[in-house]
């Protein structure tokens, strides 16, 4: 943005980030590389999070990845649900 541009309402209102989800939210946008793109956009590969997990965080606890897993798919479901909502409305009717 430029600087004498003003950030969006819905910016400005959001909350602040619970400091403990950050590497969450850090390797979701990290990871976002990773996805298949087709026809649609794809869900982050296991593969690719858990490796992140063990690379990059360096969890080796079969509980940690779990939860590593669990914590990324659940941002990752939420954006491909809001890709799969923009994808609907670029669709001419007819």
């Amino acid at each position: 943005m430029e600087d004498d541009e003003e950030f969006p309402p819905v910016l400005l209102d959001a909350p602040d980030l619970n400091p403990g989800l950050r590497r969450f939210w850090r390797a979701f946008s990290d990871l976002s590389g990773d996805r298949p793109v087709g026809v649609g956009v794809g869900a982050i590969p296991m593969t690719a999070m858990l490796a992140y997990a063990k690379d990059i965080d360096g969890d080796t606890d079969p509980q940690d990845l779990r939860r590593f897993v669990r914590f990324v798919r659940a941002i990752d479901d939420e954006f491909l649900k809001v890709e799969a909502t923009k994808g609907g409305k670029e669709r001419p009717e007819g």
